[in-house]
């Protein structure tokens, strides 16, 4: 599939009905929220860091003209630009997200994949900012921007930003996540062991949540139904040793009334480790195997970091931040899907034949707005 066609699932008609119901243009004349679409979308993925300067720049590309269709002799200052962000509304880029997310979902059939839940924190002077989010440890003269992302299937579905002391503990920011999206009703949640309040799992149970974790081993607990241990999958490197449902104590001298299941097996070095789960017909085995898939969202991470920038701050208020995040994600999509219907095995390539493919578009477009003929291209394109 190209480029070309992967955009063609957010046409300009759709950008246009989301403007409205978002009221993104309310009194603006000049950089629509359109327009500001497909600025960002270039400009991330022109590679390196992207920059007010460099959007100054592309804005008066014959590109970015032929692209957006922005008339002729208009121009603008890399000031504008960073206004612009960080007084926009981000709900306009975040409809967008969640359009080109349902739509890529579908295409891929992975509608009931698992959700897989995981955060990241981005450092950044102290000075510049007024947020409150420190660390203990940490110097003073810094402090942590909290991204915490959803994945479903092979695609980025949901993030949210944290500036606050108290989203620094997972206890506090994954349940919010988790608790704040219908996504994660639709398929078996799978986070990583940083959330061990016992009040959050309750919650998460009891707001209809299926999902599978990790607990410290020796959690206190009572034993309330022992099941029987299937067996072991051949090729299989971990050992369950039990299964049962428990009531983990929630405070000294009280129990959780509703039980969850606790499954306890050693790894091949003879590490224990345990997993919780309200899930009550799958096998020990495959809980274990379930948690297992938790590591691609670290792959997806270390994808935004590398590949789209994801630690660096083009502004440094939140809204601007917000704004960004889901710009990054929505790059994030197209790329994704871009490189798994081409069958393509590396990220960078991906991203340079995309961007290579959007030029070539854009190409055939002033050639044609020329009275050229765009036909006569096609022997100097592969």
């Amino acid at each position: 599939m190209k480029a070309k066609d992967l955009l063609a699932f957010i046409p300009d008609q759709d950008l246009s009905q989301l403007a409205a119901r978002t009221r993104v243009d309310h009194q603006v004349k000049k950089l629509s929220g359109r327009v500001m679409f497909q600025l960002l979308l270039l400009s991330l993925l022109e590679g390196g860091k992207a920059s007010l300067r460099v959007m100054e720049e592309l804005y008066c590309s014959m590109q970015f003209r032929t692209l957006a269709d922005v008339g002729q002799g208009q121009t603008t200052r890399y000031n504008s630009i960073r206004d612009r962000i960080v007084t926009m509304r981000p709900d306009f880029f975040r409809a967008i997200f969640e359009l080109l997310f349902a739509r890529f979902n579908r295409l891929l059939g992975e509608q009931r994949a698992l959700v897989r839940y995981d955060s990241t924190l981005i450092a950044v002077s102290a000075r510049l900012v007024a947020w409150s989010m420190r660390t203990r440890s940490g110097s003073k003269q810094s402090c942590q921007l909290k991204c915490t992302l959803a994945m479903k299937g092979s695609l980025p579905c949901q993030v949210r930003v944290f500036t606050n002391r108290q989203a620094l503990s997972e206890d506090c920011a994954l349940p919010e996540t988790i608790l704040s999206s219908e996504i994660s009703r639709s398929g078996i949640v799978v986070f990583e062991r940083g959330v061990q309040s016992r009040k959050a799992l309750k919650e998460l149970d009891e707001r209809g949540r299926l999902f599978v974790t990790r607990c410290k081993v020796g959690s206190h607990c009572l034993e309330q139904e022992r099941l029987a241990v299937g067996q072991q999958p051949e090729g299989t490197t971990l050992t369950v040793l039990s299964d049962a449902w428990v009531s983990f104590r929630e405070k000294p001298g009280s129990y959780l009334e509703k039980p969850l299941r606790l499954v306890k097996a050693t790894l091949e070095s003879g590490e224990p480790i345990c997993f919780v789960t309200n899930i009550a017909w799958l096998d020990a085995y495959q809980v274990a195997a379930i948690y297992r898939e938790r590591w691609q969202i670290e792959v997806l991470i270390k994808f935004l970091k590398q590949h789209l920038q994801l630690e660096h701050l083009l502004t440094r208020d939140v809204n601007g931040i917000q704004v960004m995040r889901y710009m990054t994600l929505i790059v994030a999509l197209l790329l994704i899907v871009y490189r798994k219907l081409n069958k393509l095995d590396s990220d960078r390539r991906a991203r340079l034949r995309f961007a290579q493919e959007l030029d070539v578009e854009i190409v055939r477009q002033i050639v044609l707005l020329c009275g050229g003929d765009p036909a006569k291209m096609e022997k100097f394109v592969t």
